[in-house]
């Protein structure tokens, strides 16, 4: 009973949370998320469009995860939701203090390992 009346009101609240949310730069939302200092697990939807030159627009959405697992150690995952012929493309990322690993998944490709020499790859 309880289901059925929370998420129609989840979703009628929804758009209206959105629409006061500001626009925020990358920097600026990774700048609020290491002020606000969060303890636990991150989960953070996000939609980026890229404009190209041309006036072009792109738009990517992906999901981030995030978990502190103490010590200075973390876990995490970002994820690419759409567009749907790049659904599934991953990277997750082991850091440890100043140092990580990883490994990077393509679908169809299968899993490429990361290491501290690929931090700095273009």
């Amino acid at each position: 009973m309880l289901r059925r009346i929370f998420i129609p009101l989840a979703l009628l609240l929804s758009p209206l949370a959105a629409a006061d949310a500001p626009a925020l730069s990358a920097a600026q939302y990774m700048a609020a998320m290491k002020a606000a200092g969060p303890t636990g697990g991150v989960l953070i939807k996000a939609d980026m469009t890229q404009t190209s030159p041309t006036g072009e627009k792109k738009s990517i959405k992906v999901q981030i995860k995030r978990r502190e697992l103490g010590a200075g150690k973390s876990e995490h995952l970002y994820q690419v939701v759409y567009p749907r012929d790049r659904r599934g493309e991953s990277v997750l990322l082991r850091i440890n203090g100043s140092s990580f690993s990883g490994a990077a998944f393509l679908p169809g490709k299968g899993v490429t390992t990361l290491n501290a020499t690929d931090r700095h790859r273009h």
